[in-house]
């Protein structure tokens, strides 16, 4: 009875991430991915459970991910950050580097803080952030949004407002 009931399971019991993300509809089902790698593997040359001793060995990925993060640990904990190169640059790359360095190293410097409370940003990013980009000392007109979309019109009649197709209309229209 056993055996029957997992045979009429067995069409269901596995669906690829291809096809769930087709269930789930557009957009990405994941964007990350995390790999904690922790093979019984030492030095080349070391004997492993089970009597079998592994000579070298070598590993190549791909994933298709945004962003894909491999920690191999052993003498020294070794982080392989992959991304793709049509959503990132090399310079915004290196930004996530250096941030996940930040908090490795402050995760080391005092083990028993929160990780939350690791600040990530760098002392200019934050200084953009709450400074420049959070500016509330600049001044604001005393209008409402529609005047102000008006008198922004005005000054830039032939940008684009509106396209639809092929057809495009410039505020000036």
């Amino acid at each position: 009875r056993v055996q029957e009931e997992q045979s009429r399971l067995s069409d269901h019991q596995y669906l690829g991430l291809t096809d769930i993300q087709g269930l789930v509809g557009e957009g990405e089902l994941f964007d990350t991915l995390y790999v904690f790698e922790n093979y019984p593997i030492g030095v080349e040359g070391d004997d492993v459970p089970g009597g079998l001793t592994i000579i070298g060995g070598e590993g190549r990925d791909d994933v298709h991910y945004p962003v894909s993060l491999v920690v191999l640990p052993g003498e020294t904990l070794r982080l392989d950050l992959g991304h793709d190169t049509d959503l990132f640059d090399e310079a915004a790359a290196q930004r996530m580097v250096e941030r996940l360095c930040h908090v490795v190293e402050a995760m080391v410097s005092d083990a028993d803080q929160r990780i939350g409370d690791i600040d990530i940003l760098q002392p200019e990013e934050r200084t953009r952030l709450l400074a420049e980009y959070n500016d509330t000392g600049l001044p604001v007109p005393q209008a409402t949004v529609p005047e102000l979309f008006q008198a922004q019109a005005a000054l830039t009649p032939h940008a684009i407002a509106v396209t639809d197709g092929n057809t495009s209309v410039s505020y000036g229209n």
